[in-house]
């Protein structure tokens, strides 16, 4: 059965901290798509490919409640969370800290929930409905390969964006002092 769309908000925090983890080493694959874990992958070995550590603490203090927004899609239902927060990111080379980053953020976190009610699911690629048991070898209609255990509730996408709208209240403020 589908989760509600509020339930979205404790995933997206339930995924910060899982995701803390993963910079420090720690497995995230049942949490997240298969295609986003090699996302994440990439970032991560670009990172140790330089020998640098990021470590992320979030102050989650919130004016206004997250954004929820859900889109029916052909493999299931997106739920895309964005919610107004301040990040710190240190990074790290041999212990050492050499940079950091205080920043007013837009955190976006992305879920797709494939399963359906009845215990049918769909195919993440064609849309093909069916018994969960039907896809253990692929999909038989399209072919695609996937983990079974893809089926549910995963993260397919994370990302922050700079926070304009608040920079702007900073910057009508500063005007204002100003003038």
């Amino acid at each position: 059965m589908y989760k509600e769309p509020d339930e979205f908000v404790n995933s997206t925090n339930e995924f910060r901290e899982h995701y803390k983890a993963y910079l420090n080493g720690n497995n995230i694959n049942g949490y997240v798509t298969q295609s986003f874990m090699q996302t994440l992958n990439l970032r991560k070995r670009r990172l140790d490919q330089n020998n640098i550590e990021m470590k992320i603490n979030y102050d989650t203090f919130q004016k206004e409640a997250p954004e929820i927004s859900v889109q029916n899609e052909s493999a299931g239902r997106v739920f895309t969370v964005q919610s107004d927060i301040d990040i710190e990111k240190q990074y790290f080379r041999n212990g050492k800290e050499i940079g950091k980053n205080d920043d007013s953020v837009i955190e976006e976190c992305v879920f797709i929930d494939s399963h359906q009610e009845d215990d049918t699911f769909i195919c993440p690629k064609c849309g093909a409905k069916g018994k969960k048991s039907m896809f253990v070898g692929g999909c038989p209609y399209c072919g695609a390969k996937f983990k079974v255990d893809e089926f549910g509730t995963k993260v397919t996408g994370y990302q922050f964006r700079h926070n304009s709208k608040r920079d702007m209240k900073k910057i009508g403020k500063t005007c204002a002092k100003l003038a």
